[in-house]
């Protein structure tokens, strides 16, 4: 598979990259241990981590997220936000728990959607706002925090390549209707 991004930027910088699996988390974990991070900052990992792993940095363990949490939790934030029919989406930075997507939110960032948002326009809006969005967490300030007892969730489904071939089936069938 093709590298990420994020990968190639890393390689390019000499930034040391770590290949993330099942069959090497103890290896990866014990690495990381020893580098010392002060922070963590997952985007779009699709991952659980350990408390373990979790634990290692001396700030904190953070989540960008695409969506407003809790509405849409799981892989497929902005599909979901989407296929709902969401008048808005945006970003949440929260505290990384052992758990989906389920930590304290300490920052959200909102964007309005227009009727005619696809994923394709609406992924680089919230890559741009996450970006802010993890700044400006990162900044320290005095905000108010919202805690897991104050969100009710929504899980987002998982999409499979099937789904998203019979979605397109159906946005062929129906184009032109609006």
């Amino acid at each position: 598979p093709k590298a990420s991004a994020v990968k190639e930027w890393a390689w390019a910088q000499s930034v040391r990259t770590l290949e993330f699996t099942n069959q090497t988390e103890e290896v990866c974990a014990r690495e990381i241990e020893q580098m010392r991070p002060d922070l963590f900052v997952v985007i779009s990992f699709g991952r659980l981590l350990k408390k373990r792993l979790l634990d290692i940095p001396k700030i904190a363990s953070l989540n960008v997220h695409a969506s407003l949490l809790p509405r849409w939790r799981g892989a497929s934030p902005m599909q979901s936000a989407l296929l709902a029919g969401d008048a808005e989406s945006g970003v949440s930075v929260m505290r990384m728990v052992e758990a989906l997507d389920a930590g304290d939110v300490l920052l959200e960032k909102r964007l309005r959607l227009d009727a005619r948002e696809t994923l394709l326009t609406l992924e680089p809006k919230l890559a741009v706002l996450g970006v802010s969005a993890l700044m400006e967490a990162l900044t320290p300030a005095d905000r108010p925090k919202m805690t897991e007892e104050q969100l009710a969730a929504v899980n987002t489904m998982v999409m499979r390549n099937n789904d998203a071939l019979a979605l397109a089936a159906v946005v062929r069938g129906f184009k032109g209707l609006e």
